[in-house]
């Protein structure tokens, strides 16, 4: 949170899993933070909306950064280890929500692995996204 704040991010949309539900509890109060699900087995706390694919948490993320006014969201939807075709469908479905906007306010979606720590901060350094939609 430290490192996102000092890069001018001040909230989080992500897809919740387990293991981020724990975390959730730990980001204080002014950092917003919405969890997005469609496991079943996740705790329902933080959960806004139940999404029945990965399609379908992209597209909600999309909605709610757009009802609550950011302009220049990012999508950070990473990468597995081995190959995966829910990669190619949060990718997919991540450029289907750019395609809305206007050329000027679309950033590349960040692809980097995940325990890529670097690749994120240089991302937002370069783009500036108001808004990270967290994803993976």
């Amino acid at each position: 949170l430290r490192r996102l704040r000092a890069l001018g991010v001040r909230g989080l949309l992500v897809h919740q899993n387990p293991t981020v539900a724990r975390l959730l509890g730990e980001v204080p109060p002014d950092f917003a933070v919405v969890a997005i699900d469609h496991s079943p087995g996740c705790p329902r706390e933080g959960r806004i909306r139940v999404a029945p694919d990965f399609h379908g948490i992209v597209r909600a993320a999309w909605r709610e950064a757009q009802a609550r006014g950011y302009r220049r969201p990012g999508f950070a939807l990473f990468r597995h280890a081995e190959p995966s075709s829910d990669d190619d469908r949060l990718h997919a479905a991540a450029a289907l929500c750019l395609a809305e906007l206007p050329p000027t306010r679309r950033i590349p979606p960040l692809t980097a692995r995940h325990e890529d720590g670097a690749a994120v901060v240089a991302w937002q350094r370069r783009h500036r996204a108001d808004l990270v939609i967290g994803l993976h």
